[in-house]
């Protein structure tokens, strides 16, 4: 038995049974018929058994067609043969009548079976393409959810990397404070002293050249210190360290950095004040390589309870579109934000090729308070 026909007769035992006791009932019906009416169907006496050989064929398949159209062949050769001497058949007329009816019936009986072959395997077919849907639905979930998961992992790593950046940097900066500094003025003292107390041109010059070395030592040192991390990020907050910044830029890369804020406000956790550092310092120094503008704006606002960092320029612009695409390395402004998504804030882009940039920083929510002036 083929695999058609085991979809055909998935039913059973009692589902084909069924199927034949159809045909053998459609069958009664057209003699019953065949017999209320017989003076209307005495020219054509096949007329009321093909509609039973059909329905049972389209019910049952190739089987119960073949049962209706032999027995409805053989009720006529019976019961309705014209001439009563003869049941079989007496002329060659109804011969030819009784095999065009039962090659009529084999061949609706066969096709029949066709048809419902064509739909087991339609369903068959839908069954199996159902399955792989679900299959594929399924793979495609579990994919996406791997991805996420990696792309959380990647976050987190990049979180984590951020922050141990940040501490490096602040230990650096508060060695090179508290530390080289000193040391470099106390050095300078003493050459001073030394100056002083020689007599001779030549020695006196070398000690000049010493002192100017110094100083210019522990100039590098304070825009080293300042250009990591500052000391007054973290003691004085958020906006002093933004001016400083703004400053120390205009200094060292002849930017002219406005920073004006709407309201005091600078984040509880000072990570976030540290992110946000960076990621304006990251800013500004695109502005520096890639605007051609010599002042850009930084505006410190509050914004649905969170804090709002703007950077601002006039400057040559560039295509968000291709930086959200990934076409280009997004001058830094990637690592922006993937630093903003660590600490659950947003970056919002507005620029256009000769029209300037304008990137906003989204601190989370409840990370704003109040900055206290003194009366």
């Amino acid at each position: 038995m083929g695999t058609n026909e085991v979809g055909i007769r998935q039913g059973g035992g009692t589902q084909r049974a069924l199927r034949y006791a159809l045909a053998v009932a459609f069958v009664g019906a057209a003699v019953a018929l065949r017999t209320a009416i017989p003076g209307v169907l005495e020219g054509t006496p096949f007329l009321a058994f093909y509609p039973a050989v059909v329905a049972a064929a389209m019910f049952g398949g190739f089987g119960p067609g073949f049962i209706a159209t032999l027995g409805s062949t053989l009720c006529y050769a019976l019961w309705f043969d014209p001439t009563p001497d003869h049941p079989i058949g007496a002329n060659l007329v109804d011969w030819i009548r009784m095999v065009i009816f039962m090659a009529g019936g084999v061949g609706v009986s066969f096709l029949a079976r066709l048809q419902l072959l064509a739909r087991a395997h339609e369903r068959r077919q839908a069954e199996e393409l159902k399955e792989i849907n679900q299959t594929l639905e399924q793979r495609v979930e579990e994919r996406t959810a791997e991805a996420e998961r990696r792309a959380e992992e990647l976050r987190a790593l990049a979180a984590e990397l951020a922050r141990t950046e940040e501490r490096e940097q602040r230990r650096l900066a508060q060695w090179l404070h508290d530390d080289l500094q000193q040391l470099l003025v106390a050095t300078k003292m003493q050459v001073a002293l030394t100056q002083s107390a020689v007599q001779e041109p030549g020695l006196r010059e070398l000690l000049e050249k010493a002192c100017r070395l110094i100083d210019e030592s522990i100039g590098q040192s304070r825009s080293l210190t300042a250009e990591l991390t500052p000391p007054v990020l973290y003691q004085s907050g958020l906006l002093p360290g933004l001016k400083q910044l703004a400053h120390w830029v205009e200094e060292k890369h002849r930017l002219r950095v406005r920073v004006e804020a709407t309201t005091d406000v600078t984040p509880e956790n000072q990570e976030t004040a540290v992110v946000l550092f960076s990621a304006t310092r990251e800013l500004l120094f695109n502005v520096v390589k890639h605007a051609g503008v010599s002042e850009a704006l930084v505006t410190l606002s509050e914004n649905d309870k969170r804090l709002q960092l703007t950077v601002e320029d006039q400057g040559v612009g560039f295509d968000p579109v291709a930086i959200r695409d990934g076409r280009t390395d997004g001058f830094g402004l990637l690592s922006v934000r993937e630093r903003l998504r660590s600490i659950g804030g947003e970056v919002q882009f507005k620029s256009a090729p000769g029209q300037g940039t304008c990137v906003t920083l989204l601190a989370p929510a409840a990370v704003v308070k109040k900055i206290e002036r003194p009366c």
